[in-house]
């Protein structure tokens, strides 16, 4: 299925559904897309209408021509994707940058979401060594420039940390090849460098952020940034199994613990009503 974006461009804008119950939409951080979470849906499906969806010149959606990389355009196409997927009051679940997306949806259109669950932002200038974080990300994109998209991924995924052998399915390398070089030209700087509008969401959306045990325990600065965001948003902290990319290599540890964090904030009075 198919969403029109709102803006003048009328980019085409990929998104699946799956299951029955309250919504819940799932945005992939950069280069990611609807494929990212097919090993978490069948954990979810059974409680949730999932709704994933490809962002703007990723995988099968359309606009990489009319791209700008800004987190309102971003979340212009995110609210494209809820009118036309019928949902009118989702919880929404962030990763990495698409983490970003969310807290500008929400910030932007507070009564459109029943709550936020933000899995380990990657919105490094909160941090104390923001500057050195920044730097790291643009030498990533200079190596794009310089080798291509498949060495800067990789430099992406040693950035990440994890719990397993890293093995390049040859459909992530496909995805590179055809995506890394518009994500890294147009979409990581804009993500890292992104600061949420504090004043537009403390007390306004029930926000609850999310961090593996592992990238906790291994000190990334995508797991820095959530007690950092906790004190500026006053919202809670909750722990799942993992490193940042579980979602995919450990759905069957990620995706039961991602429908409990969603269910206990749909659960929770006045919300999801």
């Amino acid at each position: 299925m198919f969403a029109t974006s709102s803006g003048a461009d009328g980019a085409r804008l990929y998104y699946e559904t799956h299951g029955v119950g309250p919504d819940l939409v799932l945005i992939a951080g950069a280069g990611g897309s609807a494929a990212s979470f097919a090993g978490v849906v069948p954990f979810l499906r059974d409680r949730f209408r999932v709704i994933a969806y490809d962002r703007r010149g990723l995988n099968r959606s359309t606009g990489r021509e009319s791209h700008d990389g800004t987190m309102a355009q971003q979340a212009d196409d995110l609210r494209a994707v809820l009118d036309a997927a019928g949902a009118e009051r989702p919880v929404v679940f962030g990763t990495c940058g698409g983490a970003s997306i969310a807290f500008e949806f929400g910030a932007r259109h507070p009564e459109r979401l029943a709550a936020l669950l933000a899995h380990e932002p990657i919105t490094v200038r909160v941090l104390p060594d923001a500057d050195d974080q920044l730097a790291y990300f643009r030498d990533m994109c200079e190596l794009n420039t310089r080798e291509g998209p498949v060495p800067a991924m990789m430099a992406w995924m040693t950035y990440q940390g994890r719990d397993f052998a890293l093995k390049i399915r040859p459909t992530f390398l496909e995805r590179t090849v055809t995506d890394g070089d518009f994500v890294f030209r147009h979409d990581i700087m804009r993500m890292v460098s992104y600061l949420p509008d504090v004043p537009a969401l403390a007390g306004r959306v029930p926000i609850r952020l999310v961090v593996g045990t592992g990238s906790r325990a291994g000190g990334y600065s995508y797991a820095r940034t959530v007690p950092a965001l906790a004190e500026l948003l006053r919202c809670e902290v909750a722990d799942v199994p993992g490193h940042h990319t579980s979602y995919i290599y450990r759905p069957e540890a990620f995706g039961p613990a991602v429908a409990a964090q969603a269910l206990a904030v749909v659960e929770r009075p006045g919300v999801g009503g």
